[in-house]
């Protein structure tokens, strides 16, 4: 089995911001350093949302994570409501990290608490946030993928939202210069316009995060 995407253990930097899955990490992992702060922010990959509490008791357990000050959770809403995730997952970091709430590690020995947290809950996926910068709404290709996606319609059943945002997005990517490329992979390629308005929330918030 492969590794998953995640800066390696024991962790250096003062701020940790967990994460979904691989596309989320390397992408991050660009943006973090065209923002000039990828020294400051350790990137965890949860491999998945389920299971919150327990990925993040063994992120704590970490090599490292005694000195770490700042906490982030990114996720998307899936269709949801986004405060509502935001609140749950908020709970759950207290539920990991609070003593009052009488949990704790395995070990029953407390974890280290960092100084802050933080949760940023995107309304829309990555796949879809991806094609909202202006340079890719007004592309040439995406006539070309509307009608690509509309041709293919009959033959896709039990689709659910974050698959019909992957076909698109996947279906932009294939009319670049090197298809093929995952959404990490072309952040690295300069395809998704990080200068743009669109990406202003997520910029202030792993700011806020890796501020001192």
């Amino acid at each position: 089995m492969a590794r998953r995407a995640s800066d390696p253990v024991p962790i250096t930097r003062p701020a940790v911001l967990a994460v979904a899955g691989d596309d989320e990490f390397y992408f991050l992992v660009e943006l973090c350093r065209q923002e000039g702060i990828r020294e400051r922010i350790h990137l965890y990959n949860l491999d998945g949302r389920d299971g919150l509490a327990d990925k993040l008791e063994a992120l704590a357990e970490a090599d490292g994570f005694v000195g770490v000050t700042a906490l982030g959770v990114m996720l998307d809403a899936e269709g949801t409501v986004a405060d509502e995730v935001a609140d749950r997952v908020t709970r759950t970091i207290a539920s990991v990290f609070d003593p009052s709430t009488g949990e704790g590690s395995a070990t029953g020995c407390p974890l280290p608490r960092p100084q802050r947290s933080s949760v940023f809950v995107a309304e829309e996926c990555l796949e879809d946030m991806c094609l909202c910068p202006a340079p890719v709404q007004n592309d040439a290709a995406m006539p070309c993928v509307a009608a690509y996606l509309e041709c293919i319609a009959h033959l896709i059943q039990d689709s659910t939202v974050g698959q019909a945002s992957k076909r698109r997005v996947y279906a932009y990517l294939a009319s670049r210069e090197e298809p093929g490329l995952r959404i990490g992979q072309a952040a690295y390629a300069g395809h998704w316009h990080f200068e743009d308005p669109v990406w202003d929330p997520l910029k202030t918030f792993l700011h806020d995060l890796a501020a001192e």
